[in-house]
């Protein structure tokens, strides 16, 4: 380790709060981890967007054309200001198929079930970089019309981030 990696003369090292739910650790057994959006989510679907090879930009007209992710969005992996991914088969789906069959908590689920989800819903065909308030938009109307029409959904608590989560 270099010191210019690591800066030794700093404050001391303080955890950041958490801000996102790991659904894999299980830290107190009696307790149940439910099954939300998250949990069929994996760190690499951003990669996996950029992977695609395309982003959809709005013209003037505001319709998307699909374009080629720019040179610098590959090499950092950084998507640009105002964008997005979007899910095609969103993980929302997911939550609410296994909600219909009483499948609430994680620990009903084996750790390769989760994982072959996830590599389902994140896989390159599945995700696109779209501007942002699009990308909300469609989820914003996929929960609205599951609640709508889903037995289990009703039973679902939202709280402010759409991090659906099974109540």
């Amino acid at each position: 380790m270099s010191s210019s990696m690591y800066n030794l003369n700093s404050q001391p090292f303080r955890p950041r709060k958490r801000t996102r739910q790991f659904p894999l650790t299980v830290a107190n057994a009696e307790s149940p981890t439910q099954i939300t959006r998250d949990t069929f989510i994996s760190f690499t679907y951003i990669r996996n967007a950029i992977e695609f090879g395309y982003m959809f930009v709005p013209n003037n007209q505001g319709e998307l054309i699909k374009t080629p992710v720019p040179p610098y969005v590959r090499e950092t992996g950084i998507l640009p200001d105002g964008y997005g991914v979007e899910f095609l088969m969103d993980p929302y789906t997911v939550v609410v198929a296994f909600a219909e069959q009483d499948v609430t908590d994680i620990r009903q689920l084996s750790v390769q079930t989760i994982e072959a989800i996830r590599s389902k819903v994140c896989r390159p065909d599945n995700v696109r970089i779209v501007p942002k308030r699009l990308a909300d938009q469609k989820l914003k109307i996929l929960v609205q019309m599951i609640d709508e029409n889903s037995e289990a959904s009703r039973r679902m608590v939202h709280d402010a981030n759409s991090n659906m989560v099974l109540g």
